[in-house]
This record gives C-alpha cells, sequence and structure tokens, in this order.
C-alpha cells in the first residue's frame, strides 16, 4: 500500500449565492440517465457521505464503509464517493470488492484520475489475478512516479510542496488563457492555519468549529482589514503512509481537485488574483491541503 492513498475533495462556492456541491453529484436541476434526481435523495447522499468522511477521521472503517454504500447506492454515479468506498474497502482488506468500485467509476468516467491510477497501483503490486485490461490501459497513461524533494526540514519541504501546487494551479491557467495567479502571503498562512484546523480538531470541512473562524471570510478577515470581492476555497485530504508526501501523490491531489467542476471553477475563476496554499501533516503519513482563492486587486 506503500504510496496509495485517496484524495476526498470538498469545496466552498464563491462568497455569493453559488451552491456548495460535491464532485460529481447532479444538482436538483440536472438529469442523470434522463431521470430527474430528487432533491431528498441527493441531500440524503451528501449527508451519508459527510457522516463517511466523519468516521474516517475517527478511525471507524465499519462506519464509513456503511455510510459510502448507502451514498453510493443513492447516486450510483458519484465518482468520488465511490472512489473513496474502494479507498475504504482496501483499508479493511477486500481489494477485489475495491477494484470492482475502481471499474466501475471507469465504466461510465473513463478519465478519473483517481480510478485510472488506483487501478494502475494494483497492476504494479500484481496482488490480483484476472482480466487486466482495464489496468493495464490505466497504466499505460501512467508516468513513472518521481522522486520525494530533497530532504530538508519538515517545514522546508511542505512548502516546496505549497509551490507545487501553486505552479499546478497557475499551469492550469495559463493553459487556458488565464493570467497566472500572484502567491499572498495572509492568504498562505490562512490556509496553513485551516489545514493546521482540520489536522488537530479531527474534521473535514469548510466550516471550522474554532471562534471566529467558521468560514472562509471569517479566516479571511482575520488578515485583512475589509471583505474582498471575490473568495474561494478548495480543500483536500490524503490517507496515505510515511511516503505519501511525494510529488506525484502532490500532484494526484490536484489531478482530483480539477476533475472536480466546482474546484476546477475556483482554480480557473478568471477574477481572482492571488492565491494562498497551506499543506500539512501528520506522522503516519495523511496531509491536508488548503487552498484560498481571493480577488485582492478590485
Amino acid at each position: 500500500m506503500t504510496g496509495r492513498a485517496v484524495v476526498v475533495v470538498a469545496l466552498v462556492g464563491l462568497v455569493s449565492s453559488l451552491p456548495v456541491t460535491a464532485q460529481g453529484v447532479p444538482s436538483a436541476q440536472t438529469t442523470e440517465q434522463g431521470v430527474r434526481t430528487e432533491p431528498a435523495k441527493q441531500s440524503e447522499a451528501c449527508e451519508a457521505y459527510r457522516q463517511a468522511l466523519s468516521a474516517l477521521v475517527g478511525g471507524n472503517l465499519a462506519t464509513a464503509r456503511k455510510c459510502l454504500e448507502r451514498a453510493t447506492s443513492l447516486l450510483p454515479r458519484w465518482s468520488e464517493a465511490r472512489n473513496l468506498l474502494a479507498f475504504v474497502l482496501l483499508q479493511v482488506g477486500d481489494p477485489k470488492a475495491a477494484r470492482t468500485h475502481y471499474e466501475e467509476v471507469l465504466r461510465y468516467d473513463p478519465a478519473n484520475f483517481l480510478a485510472r491510477s488506483s487501478l494502475a497501483g494494483f497492476a504494479a503490486d500484481a496482488t490480483l489475478t484476472g482480466p487486466a485490461s482495464t489496468v493495464q490501459a490505466a497504466t499505460q497513461e501512467l508516468r513513472k512516479p518521481t522522486d520525494q524533494f530533497p530532504r530538508t526540514s519538515r517545514e522546508e519541504q511542505l512548502a516546496q510542496y505549497e509551490q507545487l501546487l501553486v505552479q499546478l494551479i497557475n499551469r492550469e491557467r495559463t493553459a487556458q488563457g488565464l493570467k497566472a495567479l500572484s502567491v499572498d502571503t495572509d492568504l498562505t498562512q490562512q490556509a496553513r492555519e485551516q489545514a493546521v484546523d482540520m489536522r488537530d480538531l479531527g474534521y473535514f470541512d469548510h466550516v471550522s468549529p474554532s471562534p471566529g473562524r467558521k468560514t472562509v471570510l471569517d479566516r479571511f478577515l482575520q488578515h485583512h482589514p475589509q471583505q474582498p470581492p471575490l473568495i474561494a476555497e478548495n480543500i483536500s485530504r490524503r490517507w496515505g503512509t510515511a511516503s505519501s508526501l511525494s510529488v506525484p501523490n502532490i500532484e494526484n491531489s490536484h489531478q482530483g481537485l480539477m476533475q472536480s467542476a466546482g474546484h476546477r471553477h475556483n482554480i480557473l475563476h478568471p477574477g481572482v488574483t492571488h492565491v494562498g496554499v497551506g499543506l500539512v501533516a501528520n506522522s503516519r503519513g495523511d496531509y491536508w491541503i488548503c487552498e484560498v482563492f481571493a480577488c485582492l486587486n478590485p
């Protein structure tokens, strides 16, 4: 399992009337296979997913599995929930069931990066037998992992990965003809503080239980004198091993965000001018990413 982990992403809409949605979950205005998705069903699936995240933070794999099975039964094509269910199945020792879920994701979402990279991991480990066409196809499109950044202090290494994420964000923007974002030290501090808050208080959400830090705007105003015209936040959580902090895994986390419409919208929003990225880890190799985007040049 070295280096294999799951990316969990959540997003907050821009500070306006934009909705907060989870990756792959259709809104009440869209359809799934031509059938209107009932808002109650979507809401129940999202709540089951949130309960699964809380259970994972607490180390309760059985509850997480039950909640994710409920979420995927309600919304069978919700890639994020099914990928996370596959990860949980790996943790409880059921790799064949995990592989089935990853392959199911690729059946309706062939470009899903997380499912493809996970299946490639199965091929590399040679732990499963049977038809390997899907695995081989995924493996062919993945480059060999690169080395970690040179071992310096932990703080310096995390800062290097933060810089890598900024580079990846600006690469996406310039490829779309958008201006690269400038790094703002206050946004960076805000992002780091939120990542630390999630790690140390054991939650994964944009809403913080810490007094005075409830929303991304609350946290922004702790570092800036006035409200910005535009602000957004992406968060990502990876469960892993001691070797999870590596260039390939950071790149995978970024790709996971780019495959979510809401997170991609934040990264490529033409109205933001600055970014701050925070990355923290624990001794097990789990890590938390927070990206804060804002318009500081109205």
